[in-house]
């Protein structure tokens, strides 16, 4: 059963001014995330992909308030970020597992103080219950309590993901943005990490918003999927039918890039011409058009908009509501 949105973006913009000369007079402005609308639902995983550089890690810190959007509004159980920077509740609630393991950990603190900080911030718990609390998280991730009092470059690179990942979970969060946590692992890690995730959500019932450019990483642990391309979101789905039926040329190339698994298995690669366009200058009417093999005059002059329903919508000219 779906009940009311956890997490609500509406037109959401983030713009990084381009400035030059002696004065620095701003001159023109990267259009990271330039309009982006998504739900994310309590307890359902919605996953983000795209190539690198469409805004998707972007989005997720202005969902965290690392960045603050140029324009629109993100609502955090009905209420406006933008209206909680003093509100304890909302750091406690919504937390971050970083793409890089090995920079996103203080290498002059050990694994123990790493955890415990986030009760030493909020002034939750005395000495002993932290202590307590600490031993219990790294329980929940795969470590052991020796692993508290060793400094994180005594770790490998899943194992600092698993902290990383314990220290998002320490205040019992209700939505965890997971920006690419699994990019920087080898494969064979890739799928504990996965699955570590899979049985926390079902354990302690929080939301995820899974940013990665792997598919089939996304399709295995997400409900929903949006695809994301130069700061906008072209198309929403249920995980199944997105991949069943994906509608936005740019979803379709997407796909045909996955490599096959079964040596009898044939499918048309589709190669898109050119290279992206940059965030600086991108296309006028649809960003796609200009690598867009099925593009009109029509796409070149207006902005297609996100059409459909909840179990898929499409922002493309060419494919009806």
């Amino acid at each position: 059963m779906i009940h009311e949105p956890l997490l609500e973006l509406h037109d959401v913009k983030k713009h990084f001014p381009i400035k030059k000369g002696l004065l620095m007079k701003q001159v023109g402005s990267v259009k990271a995330v330039d309009g982006v609308n998504l739900t994310v639902y309590p307890q359902e995983t919605l996953g983000l992909v795209g190539e690198s550089g469409c805004g998707k890690s972007t989005l997720g810190k202005m969902i965290v308030q690392l960045l603050t959007p140029s324009a629109g509004e993100i609502k955090y159980a009905g209420i406006d970020i933008a209206n909680m920077r003093a509100s304890t509740e909302f750091k406690k609630n919504v937390q971050m597992i970083f793409q890089d393991p090995f920079s996103s950990l203080n290498p002059r603190q050990k694994v123990g103080s790493i955890l415990s900080e986030p009760f030493s911030i909020h002034g939750t718990m005395n000495q002993r219950e932290r202590k307590e609390r600490v031993l219990y998280l790294l329980d929940k991730v795969g470590l052991t309590p020796a692993h508290a009092d060793r400094y994180p470059h005594e770790f490998s690179g899943g194992q600092r993901q698993r902290i990383g990942i314990a220290r998002a979970l320490a205040l019992n969060p209700k939505l965890v943005v997971c920006d690419e946590p699994v990019a920087a692992l080898d494969v064979s890690i890739q799928s504990q990490i996965i699955n570590l995730l899979e049985d926390l959500q079902a354990e302690f019932g929080m939301s995820y918003l899974f940013i990665a450019h792997d598919l089939g990483v996304v399709r295995h642990i997400s409900r929903r999927i949006g695809v994301m391309y130069l700061g906008s979101i072209v198309e929403m789905a249920e995980a199944e039918e997105l991949f069943a039926n994906p509608k936005h040329p740019y979803t379709q190339a997407l796909l045909s890039s996955i490599p096959i698994q079964h040596p009898k298995e044939k499918r048309s690669k589709i190669v898109l011409k050119g290279d992206p366009p940059s965030p600086a200058n991108p296309p006028s009417g649809c960003k796609f058009h200009t690598r867009c093999p099925y593009a009109e005059a029509r796409c070149s002059q207006e902005v297609p908009q996100l059409q459909g329903d909840a179990a898929h919508a499409v922002a493309c000219h060419l494919v009806g509501p």
